[in-house]
Parts: C-alpha cells; structure tokens; sequence
C-alpha cells in the first residue's frame, strides 16, 4: 500500500512534527512518499522518500491555480491508495482529486479552532485532543480518532552533564532555583504574562530562563518589560537555535508553559515531562488533558495565576513531582503512539475500496 504524506509547511511546528511521527510510526509496513518544501523542516529531517511541491498557500489567484496544477500532476504520478494533510490547502486540493484518482484521504487536525471541513470527501481525521474533536462538525460515517501526542521518552531523559554545561554557560548557581520556557518567541506563547508573573514572585533566589527563537514577537519588546520590572539580573533569554535543548531541560527545576493561544499538541509539555520536570501550565488547548496535579500545576492564562502557580510549585516536593512527571510521560511514548496509529490504519483499510 502507497502513502502520501503531504506536510507542506516550511518550519518545524508542532503539527508538522506530529505528522512526522504518524509516518514514522508505520513507515515499516508501508511505502511512504512525503511531498514537502525543499529545504523545509521535514525535508531536513526525514528519510522517507520524498517528492518536492510549490507552497501551496497563495493570496494570488493565478500562483494558487499553478500550484494545483503541479501538485495534481505530481499526485497523479504517485498514484497513491493514502494521502495524509495537514493543512487546508493540501486537505482542499486533494478533496478535488480524489475521485478521479481513487484514494482515501486522512486529515490530521492540529489547529486551535474548530473544524469545518471544506467538502463531505473525507475518510478519516485524526486529531491530537478530545477538546479539538468534540469541536469539529464531521459526519457520523467518517473514521474518527483521537491519538494524543507523542514524545521520544528515549531521547528526552535528564542529562546531569547537560545541565551543569548549561547552568555554567548562563550563570546559574547549583543553589539557584531554575524556572524555564521552551518555545518560539510569539505572543500566543505569553512570555509578556511570564515575565509579569515572575517580577511578582516573592521567592528570593529564583531565576527565568526562555529559549526561542524569534517569530511574531521581538525579543527587545520582551526587554522592555524585563528592564521595567527590574529583572536584568534574573532573567535570560536565549534566542539561538539549540541543538542541545535535552541539556537546556535538563538544567530547569521547573518548566513553565504560559501560552494564552495555541498548545493543540504540547509538544514541549511532553518533553517537559520526559525529562522529568514538574511543570506549570497554562489551561490553553490540550494541555487541561493532560494536567495531572501528581506533576503539574494548571493556571488561568494571565499573569497572577502564573505567579500564584509558581508560589505554589516552590513549596512542593520538586523531586517526587519530577518522577512522576517521567513516568507519565510512558503513556505518550513512541511505542504508545506506534500502536495507536497502526490501529487506526488496520480501521481505515476496513472501510472498503477507495471511494
């Protein structure tokens, strides 16, 4: 049986990674084409065949129109019996192709907002929480499953050396208390709310370290705030891409997520949790569904539940929290998820012939 995955986004969003371990999870079984952006985030990163498309998403009519073209002509050529979106666009397109080239067609929905589908030519949806399937407007006959996230528990585990490099290079005491955000520098992440929320903490010998690179959100907007609370000497953001992020987790005390938008997925919250830190969170998207009070703490989206959730993890038992963080994480490991996905494949092809 053919596959194609078309995972059209140029960079390594949380949706893009997620589709990369549904193919990953049965790219042993099947034969795997991914068409992608050359040069894109999936195309560095996977060793799946892959076929390279124009960017499906145009505002200019004539460049959408070409783009179709070229993806219906490459499609044609891969005949697959599967084709897997991500998107809208890559979903709409392939909606207009699949009767003539008889393939099912499978939408993995990650986006934090409800799902109207664009036609009835769907097969099957996947989506990554319970709150996202409950808002979709799907009909009854269409193979519905959710599959949470999924996190490689073998390569996310706490590194003592990768924490005492990373708390050397920031300046960071072995008496200190580390609280650190993981994620792109864009306002649905709320780092403004974090950097509120710690210039109201009260505990003396605490620190904030945020690493993300910067997106919809300028770091000198982040300094504005951190120079007006006073937190020059306690605050640090590092807007380098890492390639050490396992040693970066390693070196927090306590991961924080504030996100005010977003979070279909919680990428982060599940590595978080991998390497075995409690952790504080906001109650945006998926993250309500996998708070469990054993190793986190859930706050509103604003600033003074941040700040009351951090009181409160400092008075907690960080290290039982830590371990109970790790061994919840075994419920969205790579095995977990692979057995999940294989299911739902094996519910899919007994549905019957390609419509």
């Amino acid at each position: 049986m053919k596959i194609v995955f078309v995972l059209d986004e140029i960079w390594g969003s949380a949706l893009t990674y997620y589709g990369k371990n549904v193919l990953e999870a049965i790219s042993d079984r099947y034969q795997i084409e991914i068409f992608c952006i050359k040069n894109s985030f999936i195309d560095k990163s996977s060793n799946c065949k892959k076929v390279y498309i124009k960017p499906l998403r145009y505002k200019n009519p004539i460049k959408t129109v070409s783009a179709f073209a070229s993806f219906a002509k490459l499609l044609r050529s891969s005949n697959p019996d599967i084709v897997f979106a991500i998107r809208g666009d890559a979903t709409f397109f392939s909606c207009l192709l699949k009767k003539s080239l008889n393939f099912k067609l499978v939408r993995i929905f990650g986006e934090n907002r409800q799902y109207h589908p664009i036609r009835n030519c769907l097969d099957g949806v996947i989506f990554p929480s319970e709150k996202l399937q409950k808002s979709a407007i799907l009909k009854n006959s269409l193979l519905k499953r959710v599959i949470p996230g999924v996190v490689d528990t073998d390569k996310f585990i706490f590194n003592a050396l990768g924490r005492k490099s990373i708390r050397d290079e920031f300046n960071i005491k072995n008496d200190e208390i580390l609280f650190g955000s993981v994620g792109r520098l864009d306002p649905v992440k709320g780092y403004p709310e974090l950097l509120e929320a710690f210039a109201n903490l009260s505990a003396p010998n605490t620190k904030l370290l945020i690493v993300g690179e910067q997106k919809n959100d300028n770091v000198i907007n982040l300094g504005k705030i951190i120079r007006k609370d006073n937190l020059t000497n306690r605050v640090t953001i590092e807007t380098k891409r890492r390639d050490d992020i396992v040693n970066v987790m390693s070196a927090f005390d306590i991961g924080v997520i504030p996100s005010i938008g977003s979070e279909s997925i919680a990428r982060v919250m599940l590595e978080f949790m991998s390497i075995g830190l409690p952790v504080i969170h906001t109650s945006v998207g998926i993250m309500s569904e996998i708070n469990n009070p054993d190793f986190a703490y859930m706050s509103a989206p604003n600033s003074q539940s941040l700040s009351e959730g951090m009181e409160l993890m400092l008075k907690s038992n960080l290290s039982a929290m830590g371990k109970n963080a790790r061994q919840h994480s075994f419920k969205y490991s790579k095995p977990v998820f692979k057995e999940q996905i294989e299911k739902f494949m094996l519910l899919l092809a007994n549905m019957g012939n390609k419509n």
